[in-house]
């Protein structure tokens, strides 16, 4: 008696547990992650590539990736992590809660600012992550283990965005310049020039006063052509 009671507990243990196991198959099958080739928003692969799991792209300072979730998706069904080194995504079942699958789970191919970096949920049919590089530099590929890309093949380019806010406005001076040189137009640097010689032109002293402004009379290489107080320019 104790034998068949023994049997019977234990052939019960095993249906419930091959009914559990059935029903985590069947609620894991109920998680349909799109490719990242059917999205319809998806990013562009610019210096970066496409994976089975996600899309992605870089600059010198920030890494985008983009990876499909179930269509319908909503935040609440969503598990985002973004450490220093490390990257995960999971989504929750919609029908089961208790269940859910791990769409991104590893350590990125360099360290990023969690502080600064992002994620979005898109049309309920992607995440949109942002990363903020810890370091200027180009990466293989998001996360380890990945396809990798060839870096020596990426646009090296910085944006000028990229750039502080001085180093912009003198990098745009120098292509306003260049602009002005090619139309055969006064630089920056001629009209500084025009403008300092106008406001000395009239000046007590001035051997031009009284006479029509006329920059031409003006020899910048001989300081003894100056008016008083214009500093010849170096």
């Amino acid at each position: 008696n104790n034998n068949n009671k023994s049997n019977t507990q234990e052939t019960v243990s095993q249906s419930v547990k091959s009914s559990s196991d059935e029903s985590n198959k069947t609620n894991q099958q109920n998680i349909v992650i799109p490719s990242p080739k059917e999205l319809s928003n998806g990013i562009t692969l610019y210096n970066g590539g496409l994976t089975d799991k996600y899309r992605w792209s870089q600059t010198l300072t920030e890494v985008t990736v983009q990876v499909p979730v179930p269509k319908g998706t909503t935040t609440k069904l969503l598990k985002v992590e973004i450490n220093k080194k490390n990257l995960s995504i999971s989504v929750k079942n919609s029908s089961n809660f208790s269940q859910s699958i791990s769409i991104i789970d590893g350590e990125l191919d360099g360290p990023c600012i969690p502080a600064d970096s992002t994620w979005v949920l898109e049309d309920q049919q992607s995440v949109l992550v942002t990363l903020f590089k810890k370091e200027e530099t180009f990466w293989k590929t998001v996360i380890k283990g990945d396809t990798e890309i060839d870096t020596t093949k990426v646009d090296s380019t910085k944006n000028i965005s990229d750039y502080d806010e001085e180093t912009q406005a003198e990098i745009r001076r120098l292509m306003w310049d260049q602009e002005q040189k090619r139309k055969g137009l006064p630089t920056s640097e001629d009209i500084k020039k025009e403008n300092l010689l106008k406001q000395a032109w009239n000046a007590p002293g001035s051997p031009f006063q009284g006479q029509p402004f006329n920059p031409n009379a003006v020899n910048f290489g001989a300081s003894s052509n100056l008016p008083p107080g214009v500093i010849p320019p170096q």
